[in-house]
């Protein structure tokens, strides 16, 4: 996979959250591995490896990409309507 980064500082956070993924994908593995049996889980790295946890819920509908919260007065305007 070939990726582009806007800053050093981008590309450093996106190997340190790839290397996090490869830890979780090798220790899985290894349980996996270890259990012996045919339908136990394998994982591996994919293109979201590098993606930070809050890229990832906001990718599953986790998280609002606005972060829009409602103030108690548009809450109050919106009820009288």
């Amino acid at each position: 996979m070939s990726k582009s980064f806007k800053t050093t500082s981008e590309m450093e956070e996106r190997r340190k959250n790839w290397k996090k993924a490869n830890r979780e994908v090798r220790r899985n593995n290894a349980k996996s591995e270890r259990s012996g049996r045919a339908d136990a889980p394998f994982m591996d790295i994919n293109q979201f490896s590098d993606w930070s946890e809050e890229e990832k819920e906001r990718l599953l509908g986790l998280i609002s990409s606005t972060r829009f919260e409602a103030s108690r007065d548009d809450v109050e305007k919106a009820e009288r309507r």
